[in-house]
């Protein structure tokens, strides 16, 4: 889950948002929960602040059922601009960080404990995703797990020549395809994606073992 993280509910608004936690902890979801200030902007439905991908209607059938709708899905670009929107007064029912921001979000007061009592199908959340390094305090968990996976580099095995290389993430600093290059607009990726590629050759190998770019088409 490396790369692999909610103002709250007005009292009318809690059925809503307890609904919403429930359909979305019953697919293991990787949320946060906000502190209880403000509202959204519309009374009648949750909000959930997520990422481009995660506002699709397939994810919200029992909510939409129950209620009608589905949740508002206001979206961010990356965690930071998530942080940033959330300390300057933007208000959400529920938001998907990466685990390896709740514990800055818990700091900076965004956020607080989930009761996973309230989640139907926390017990089949993979005991490791549940005790994610920083997403458990004072025995009170801040983060339920969603999705997992792994940055990498996808890449069109008929237009990209290795020359007889391996895959490793100097492609993305291949000058041959200056200009044709593109990744994901946040922050986080972009430092770490440096560092991977310009790491010693040692770890270079133990990195390239765990994270390997994704042939397109795939073999």
């Amino acid at each position: 889950m490396s790369r692999n993280s909610w103002p709250g509910p007005i009292l009318r608004r809690a059925a809503s948002r307890r609904a919403l936690l429930r359909t979305l902890g019953g697919v293991g979801l990787g949320v946060a929960v906000l502190p209880l200030t403000g509202r959204s902007s519309r009374a009648d439905q949750a909000t959930y602040f997520t990422w481009s991908g995660y506002d699709v209607p397939e994810l919200f059938g029992s909510y939409r059922e129950k209620y009608g709708a589905d949740p508002e899905t206001p979206l961010f670009g990356d965690a930071e601009e998530a942080f940033q929107k959330l300390r300057a007064g933007f208000v959400a029912d529920v938001i998907h960080p990466c685990s390896i921001d709740t514990p800055r979000w818990r700091d900076g007061g965004v956020i607080r404990p989930i009761d996973v009592t309230k989640l139907s199908n926390w017990n089949d959340v993979f005991p490791p995703l549940k005790d994610l390094k920083g997403t458990r305090f004072d025995g009170q968990q801040w983060f339920v797990p969603f999705d997992w996976g792994q940055t990498s580099i996808t890449y069109r095995t008929d237009l990209y020549d290795l020359e007889g290389r391996e895959e490793s993430w100097a492609m993305l600093w291949d000058e041959r395809y200056a200009g044709r290059l593109a990744m994901m607009a946040a922050a986080e990726d972009a430092w770490w994606c440096g560092r991977c590629s310009a790491c010693t050759r040692t770890t270079s190998r133990r990195w390239r073992r765990r994270w390997q770019p994704a042939r397109w088409p795939p073999p």
